[in-house]
């Protein structure tokens, strides 16, 4: 019974998460396309609507994470399907605003309600998931992770009008409302925190390394955006039209990637997962040098594999937290990484032009780089809990 009770949990997430992901792949090059194009905005207006969205969601899984442990004791909070009714609304403003300054602060908000939904749908799945943690996890993130493919396919699909692809965005934004008023009434109803895991937050202890390994992941996947484009477009040449299908490839191969690793998850241990996977990354950026057509698989390899242990990252920062901190790891968790790849969206691009001056292929050395010390970070974390 609570097999098929964890199993429906599951199915509802990832359903949310489908439409969630859906509606922001479709979003974020539209609002840039709305910004620059149809409102003139200047460049650091239209890179500032990524940059608040991130501050905001911080401040959400933060606030989040303290409101479920001392306030309602459950995940099955009315915030899920509210969080995502306000990003809904929120998204439909952005159709007909002709205000990029007001769309801005709404981004803000946007990203908070964010940040108060993605880790409660989490703590959802991961509580549920008892001793399967890592395994549901990672089919959630994958499987979920399939509507970025669906979003990049519509923003192709759905021709030159903006404003439509924004009001589509919103509409996914809505169905991911639905979905999670479902899951309030109907599935939602065995995620309350177990009486004996009610700790007020996450003791400073835990909170150290899952602080510091969240926040290395978030570095590790903040190259996966804007430097990456640059690296496709300048350093390797590929025309910029055809970057949507490299990455509708990559996110595809993610979600392959992560039924495996879901299977492996029954076997092995979180740091291992973590440690294989970060190596293969590691060899992947190297090939990159070689040619071409190895460098689009390497970085295509790279962001792929991010994706796909983005579960076994969000499981791992519960172990690191302690198993009675489900919420506060998670919550502090989504915050580390949404500030690292904040951080390192700022920082790429003058890593950028500092590694253009070593020679015509210095900028892929980033990605061996920050694979090789996110692989440092998880043995000292791994030392760490052993206690040595």
């Amino acid at each position: 019974m609570v097999q098929s009770s964890a199993r429906k949990i599951l199915a509802l997430a990832i359903i949310q998460a489908f439409f969630a992901t859906s509606g922001f792949s479709l979003l974020r090059p539209s609002i840039a396309a709305k910004l620059r194009y149809e409102l003139d905005a200047p460049a650091h207006l239209v890179t500032g609507f990524g940059s608040l969205l991130l501050l905001g969601r911080t401040l959400g899984s933060l606030v989040g994470g303290i409101y479920i442990v001392n306030v309602v004791k459950c995940f099955e909070s009315i915030i899920q399907p509210l969080s995502a009714l306000i990003i809904s609304l929120i998204i439909y403003y952005y159709s007909f605003s002709q205000f990029p300054i007001m769309i801005l602060v709404l981004a803000f908000f946007q990203g908070f309600a964010a940040g108060l939904m993605w880790p409660l749908l989490q703590s959802i799945v991961a509580v549920s998931a008892g001793s399967r943690r890592t395994a549901y996890l990672t089919l959630y993130t994958s499987l979920g992770g399939l509507g970025l493919v669906n979003g990049y396919i519509l923003y192709t699909m759905l021709g030159e009008d903006i404003t439509f692809k924004i009001i589509v965005a919103s509409i996914f934004y809505t169905v991911a409302s639905a979905v999670a008023f479902v899951g309030l009434v109907s599935g939602y109803r065995s995620s309350c925190i177990p009486p004996e895991q009610r700790r007020v937050g996450i003791t400073f202890r835990g909170a150290i390394p899952v602080t510091l390994f969240s926040l290395m992941y978030g570095f590790l996947a903040g190259i996966g955006a804007e430097y990456s484009y640059l690296v496709i477009w300048e350093v390797v040449g590929i025309e910029k039209k055809l970057l949507g299908v490299i990455y509708a490839i990559a996110d595809l191969a993610a979600a392959g990637i992560g039924l495996l690793i879901a299977k492996l998850a029954k076997r092995y241990s979180e740091e291992l997962l973590m440690l294989i996977g970060l190596t293969i990354m590691f060899l992947a950026s190297l090939i990159g040098f070689v040619n071409e057509l190895l460098a689009v698989i390497g970085i295509g390899t790279y962001v792929a594999i991010v994706s796909a242990l983005l579960g076994v990252a969000r499981s791992y920062s519960v172990k690191l937290g302690g198993d009675q901190n489900v919420s506060g790891a998670l919550a502090l968790s989504n915050a580390a990484s949404g500030v690292g790849v904040s951080v390192m969206g700022v920082m790429s691009g003058f890593i950028y032009v500092e590694l253009q001056n070593l020679g015509p292929k210095g900028p892929l050395l980033l990605y061996p780089i920050m694979s090789l010390l996110l692989i440092v970070i998880v043995l000292v974390c791994e030392r760490k809990l052993q206690g040595v």
